[in-house]
């Protein structure tokens, strides 16, 4: 939903093929189908200006996450459910 909007704007999440979880504290969730993508972690903290962790997601996870959060007419049913149930955190 729009909360998870904000978090992480459109065109990085579908440039890494990634989708925003939520914030947890000062770290923001991420889940991604490529956790060891080169230098994924940095360049996520850099465009979102906050500390991240790594989710693993399927790719077809990922795609429909990312339809639902960037969707420009969001259901609000959507608001209240995470882009996905991620399997592992990566990190401490």
């Amino acid at each position: 939903g729009s909360a998870q909007r904000d978090l992480l704007p459109e065109a990085v999440a579908r440039r890494f093929r990634v989708v925003p979880v939520m914030m947890t504290g000062a770290e923001l969730i991420v889940a991604t189908a490529n956790p060891l993508a080169p230098n994924l972690e940095q360049d996520l903290a850099f465009a979102s200006a906050h500390r991240i962790r790594l989710a693993v997601a399927s790719p077809s996870a990922i795609a429909a996450a990312q339809e639902r959060v960037y969707a420009s007419g969001a259901s609000p049913g959507a608001r209240g459910s995470t882009a996905v149930h991620y399997v592992h955190a990566l990190g401490g």
